[in-house]
């Protein structure tokens, strides 16, 4: 993007730099896939090596309760798992800031603890080669709307540091630790961060023998999904559906009731269909698997009460209950099958079914195909890459060893965005960076 300021034209050294990477890679206590820590290597390596002091922050999870909005600080949501990875695979000594028991509250950590200044003190004098703070989401502030609680973490960011670097292209909203500290201090792009955004664009401009581009979207509500999925049907060659999308789509389609579809996610999709009635480029597996019962409460898959079923016109009215999964005979389509092995270039944020609960083989199926497909691939989104590295173990690694044909990016929210807005520069993390190359005249 051009004009972004970048790590390369910063002044580092003697100064303390913060960092806010993307090491969101831990689940219950351990580290699932190191792929976002090792790619925030190069920006760590750069400071480090240009005489400056890293200080690093993530976000491990969500801690936070929506409907409370009690904070829980559980050591499953520590980044002790990370520094243990970094001292042990990077060679390096990293300090962490020892909490104030005292300090806690339901609402979380009212600001940053004492220790921290002490923790960049002992950085600067050659104890430590990284400071790491505590997740992000264990402060009040960290995503707090009013102003107050906010105010104070990052006053006490800023007064940590002397220059920011946003290394977290998964992490575009708009929180204490990505957005306001920009405000206040010289910002600058990391290597991630700028190399994602740059694959982002080619994407989005995606010609001549790159094409045809195929994009494969499943997860979230279609509610949260459709400007995306518009602008990715618009640019795409075709657009394959899962997940939540797909059930509605397919609500919408052919007039069936699907359970936790609401009335209103139909009519996205009908307006989704309805942009399609010319161009037909939307690819909708209709073979799926389906229950009456809904899975329990702790998401635990009843073996037995669950069956395949093909929605066809004519179905009006019909309630086929809750869709869990696409079914892998759905893959067997010469349509999407076609668009796969003929794409040119292939983009996939998509965990077909509902991962959790163990249905699996829709992705298994999907990600069957894709492997034996010729062209680039993107891959997008922390649940993507989980799922790839679970799923189709063998394609995850040539995608991590041949970065010429394949890109792995750290967030698939970031990249949707991206097509949405048709590039970055609507996204508040990236426009406080811009607004710190002027207000600090970098």
């Amino acid at each position: 993007m051009i004009g972004l300021p970048k790590i390369q034209d910063a002044e580092l050294e003697g100064k303390v730099v913060l960092v806010r990477v993307d090491h969101n890679v831990v689940k219950k206590g351990k580290i699932d896939d190191p792929y976002r820590i090792e790619r925030s290597k190069k920006t760590v390596e750069y400071i480090r090596g240009h005489h400056g002091f890293p200080v690093l922050m993530t976000h491990i999870g969500r801690p936070k309760d929506e409907k409370t909005g009690n904070i829980s600080i559980d050591e499953e949501d520590s980044i002790r798992p990370v520094v243990e990875y970094l001292e042990q695979k990077w060679g390096c000594k990293v300090l962490v800031p020892e909490i104030d028991q005292a300090m806690i509250s339901p609402k979380g950590i009212p600001r940053l603890e004492a220790g921290a200044q002490r923790a960049v003190e002992s950085l600067k004098d050659g104890q430590a080669d990284i400071v790491y703070l505590n997740n992000t989401r264990w402060y009040t502030g960290e995503e707090d709307k009013e102003g107050s609680a906010r105010s104070q973490l990052t006053s006490d960011f800023s007064a940590l540091a002397d220059v920011f670097v946003n290394d977290a292209f998964g992490s575009h909203q708009a929180h204490a630790s990505t957005f306001w500290i920009a405000k206040e201090l010289p910002s600058f792009a990391g290597f991630l961060l700028q190399e994602e955004i740059e694959k982002l664009y080619a994407l989005i401009h995606i010609k001549g023998s790159a094409r045809p581009f195929l994009a494969i979207v499943a997860g979230e509500k279609i509610s949260t999904k459709i400007g995306a999925l518009s602008a990715l049907r618009k640019n795409a060659d075709h657009l394959l559906l899962g997940g939540l999308p797909l059930n509605a789509v397919l609500a919408a389609k052919y007039n069936v009731a699907i359970h936790d579809v609401s009335p209103e996610e139909v009519e996205v999709a009908q307006r989704l269909l309805d942009e399609d009635k010319a161009e037909k480029k939307l690819l909708i597996p209709d073979s799926v698997v389906v229950s009456q019962v809904p899975c329990s409460k702790d998401n635990k898959r009843t073996e037995g009460s669950y069956q395949k079923v093909t929605l066809t016109y004519g179905m009006d009215g019909k309630d086929i209950g809750f869709v869990y999964d696409v079914h892998p005979d759905s893959f067997a389509s010469p349509a999407i099958r076609d668009s796969i092995a003929h794409a040119s270039a292939i983009f996939t944020n998509a965990v077909m079914g509902f991962d959790k609960a163990g249905f699996a083989e829709g992705t298994r199926a999907l990600y069957g195909l894709i492997s034996q497909a010729d062209g680039k691939q993107y891959f997008g989104g922390g649940d993507t890459l989980k799922a790839l590295q679970k799923y189709a173990p063998e394609l995850y690694r040539k995608a991590v060893d041949t970065p010429e044909r394949f890109t792995l990016f750290t967030g698939g929210g970031t990249i949707l965005s991206g097509f949405e807005s048709h590039g970055v520069e609507g996204m508040k993390v990236i426009q406080a960076l811009m607004e710190s190359k002027k207000k600090f005249s970098l």
